[in-house]
């Protein structure tokens, strides 16, 4: 949306997670992987926001928090665009996971969150 200033190496992840439940992790990664042609690798996508080793648990079993991180990592798999800036921060940085690579370059990152 260049009227709002919105430029093309945004991403939108919404209130909803898009999983489905009956499915694994890795199941519903290479689902949106195959949806959006996809390259990235599932464990270096869950390694990346830090739920590495949870690709063969039903997402049914996640917390709401570890079905965000699979959203996110959704991005990093199959990228409807570049999603450097969601790469995560080492654990105890500054800035929240996955507001790394892309403020190195100029970029930004907003995350919006509640208590």
């Amino acid at each position: 949306i260049p009227s709002a200033g919105i430029g093309p190496e945004s991403h939108y992840l919404g209130h909803l997670d898009a999983l489905k439940p009956a499915l694994t992790v890795g199941e519903n990664l290479r689902f949106w992987r195959k949806v959006w042609g996809g390259t990235g690798d599932i464990d270096d996508g869950l390694d990346a926001v830090g739920i590495a080793g949870l690709a063969d648990l039903p997402v049914s079993t996640l917390s709401a928090g570890q079905k965000r991180r699979v959203a996110l990592a959704r991005l990093l798999v199959a990228p409807r665009r570049p999603a450097e800036q969601l790469r995560q921060v080492g654990r105890g940085g500054s800035r929240p996971p996955g507001c790394s690579g892309g403020l190195s370059r100029g970029g930004g990152c907003h995350v919006v969150h509640h208590r």
